[in-house]
């Protein structure tokens, strides 16, 4: 790539002085970097995805293109290539470095919120803490000064506390990819969408359907993941595994070898 020819090249040594020249330094990302094409999330394990897809395929317009996630860092960097040589390879270090301190934790979806928007509201199951009870009070956010986007005003269990400290280890990696954090004066919301919906009385309708007939599950956190997709409509693939904790592996990339459909778990 030009990349590793430039590096080469700056490594060499001068034929004039005989001093080597100093190594190509890094390219510094800035928010120019970002694309809607990329993001780092948190995936429940396909073990789990049934129950959540059943929904999503009658209600979610981005059924086809998204798996079922929590966003951490959206939008993201553009996928290695050309004009991101390496780009997800040094997200990945980088990540796994923020992430050494924080170790695997238990999530559980058991109830459901809404976002209203201008013209529409967004349908999303809430990510508890493992035993969080229903009933506990939560600050729900205000709502937006521009009226475009606010939280529910469900009572909705405290959020899960590992999701929040690894979605702020990740923001002070990569301070550029704030998007999530300054949406709102709520500042960042986990959630994973099920569905869209034309106005609040039919989103607060699905709402208490979903809400009535939902069965509460659990599952263990112990690595997020950076996707991407070749295009707006194409749907995300999985790209890299990044695991949590002092103790865990190290990253796994798409292309190491091994089983894909089962490495990422």
């Amino acid at each position: 790539s030009r990349s590793h020819i430039a590096a080469v090249m700056m490594a060499a040594v001068s034929e004039t002085t005989g001093e080597a020249m100093p190594a190509e330094t890094e390219k510094e990302w800035t928010k120019r970097d970002l694309r809607h094409t990329s993001a780092v999330v948190i995936c429940p394990p396909t073990s789990t995805w049934e129950p959540i897809q059943r929904i999503r395929a009658v209600n979610d317009k981005s059924y086809t293109r998204w798996m079922p996630h929590l966003n951490l860092l959206y939008p993201f960097l553009l996928e290695d290539g050309e004009d991101g040589d390496g780009n997800f390879d040094r997200a990945a270090s980088k990540a796994r470095e923020a992430l050494r301190d924080i170790e695997p934790f238990t999530v559980s979806l058991r109830t459901f919120g809404h976002f209203a928007h201008a013209k529409s509201c967004t349908v999303w199951l809430h990510p508890s803490g493992d035993g969080a009870e229903a009933d506990e009070d939560d600050d729900n956010g205000s709502p937006d000064a521009s009226g475009g986007f606010q939280k529910s005003a469900e009572s909705l269990p405290p959020v899960s506390d590992g999701v929040m400290a690894t979605q702020a280890a990740l923001e002070r990696a990569f301070p550029f990819a704030n998007d999530l954090s300054t949406i709102s004066p709520a500042g960042f919301t986990p959630h994973l969408s099920v569905g869209q919906y034309d106005d609040k009385e039919t989103a607060s309708e699905a709402l208490e359907t979903m809400n009535t007939t939902w069965a509460p599950m659990t599952f263990e956190v112990d690595a997020v993941y950076i996707i991407s997709r070749a295009g707006p409509d194409a749907p995300f693939e999985f790209k890299a595994r990044v695991p949590l904790g002092a103790s865990a592996g190290g990253v796994w990339r798409r292309g190491d070898g091994g089983d894909a459909e089962t490495d990422w778990w």
